[in-house]
């Protein structure tokens, strides 16, 4: 039997396989996304062909969410990137936390794309 009165701890959250879980974590996911997006994390960038400038903070889909970042220009080097990032991740993970959630560290990764030409 799943969850019931006598579960120890209670079961919390949506739970795996329930149907609504998926739009519930949109609804979690978009206030925490646009939470880092106040806060200035993400990727501001000019379009090549347009011009136009679009920023954006994470690709998501269901519950695998990729917070991405770039540096303010493109002269920033890697280790100021870094210390950014972390402050990034540092509000991704207490948006989830505020929310229930938590990161997992065995699906956590990141990689540092500091190119430079000669």
């Amino acid at each position: 039997k799943y969850g019931g009165p006598t579960q120890i701890p209670p079961v919390q959250g949506e739970g795996q396989g329930n149907g609504k879980a998926p739009s519930t974590w949109v609804l979690v996911s978009t206030i925490i996304i646009q939470m880092m997006y106040s806060a200035g994390h993400g990727v501001k960038m000019l379009t090549a062909i347009s011009a136009m400038a679009i920023s954006f903070v994470c690709f998501a889909f269901v519950d695998d969410t990729d917070v991405i970042h770039t540096g303010p220009t493109v002269d920033t080097p890697g280790n100021i990137i870094i210390a950014q990032f972390q402050d990034a991740v540092n509000c991704w993970e207490g948006g989830l936390r505020a929310s229930g959630g938590a990161l997992v560290p065995s699906k956590s990764f990141w990689y540092l794309i500091d190119l430079s030409s000669s």
